[in-house]
């Protein structure tokens, strides 16, 4: 198994790291396969488990690109609740003083 992520280094929002077996079950703890247990070389030891266990690595990300597009959605979503805020304000102190 690789950590090589193609996009590392491009600046993309990573979401979620999750790593699946070959039945496309989600694991949470990768168990060495006994073939495995005697290599002393780190990658090598991770690309016998990635043939034996037939593990892969699903990166769920946003790239870089849509950085400004989520802050317009999220300024947007607060001068919205801002405004409903300052509208029911403004109509709560009216209905009181009259």
């Amino acid at each position: 198994m690789s950590d090589d992520n193609p996009r590392a280094g491009m600046g993309d929002w990573q979401v979620t790291h999750n790593v699946i077996d070959k039945t496309g079950t989600l694991v949470h703890r990768i168990s060495i396969p006994d073939v495995c247990r005697g290599i002393v070389d780190q990658q090598q030891t991770r690309v016998c488990v990635a043939q034996q266990g037939g593990y892969q690595v699903i990166d769920t990300y946003h790239p870089v690109g849509r950085f400004w597009t989520f802050q317009l959605i999220e300024s947007g979503i607060y001068v919205g609740l801002s405004a409903a805020v300052l509208a029911v304000a403004v109509w709560w102190v009216v209905r009181r003083l009259a």
